[in-house]
């Protein structure tokens, strides 16, 4: 049976968000924490203090962090966000994702 993009059952859909309730394959830490609204003079603030005032090297290179550190946050990153499922089988709610990663290296 063909199925086209947007025509199949939606995931997810019949289930009112909950803390108590498995939300599907990405849950949500806080499901009922507003959301952030920082100030302005708040983010002004950490801009600034995101400044480098005296880079320890004029061509933008760190010196004194390791080049492989670049390649293991990479690693690490595709590592924790592995998804096998297959683009016609995603689900389209974003409430009905549940994590279903682990929190060592699986190495897959």
């Amino acid at each position: 049976m063909l199925r086209r993009h947007g025509f199949g059952p939606r995931k997810g859909e019949h289930q009112p968000p909950s803390e108590f309730a498995p939300t599907g394959k990405f849950g949500r830490m806080f499901p009922n924490l507003p959301a952030f609204s920082p100030s302005e003079e708040g983010l002004t603030q950490l801009g600034n203090a995101m400044t480098d005032t005296e880079p320890n090297n004029p061509n933008g290179d760190n010196i004194n962090v390791p080049a492989g550190y670049t390649y293991l946050g990479q690693f690490i990153d595709h590592d924790i966000t592995f998804d096998t499922t297959a683009l016609g089988d995603m689900m389209v709610d974003p409430l009905a994702v549940k994590n279903f990663r682990t929190p060592k290296l699986d190495l897959d």
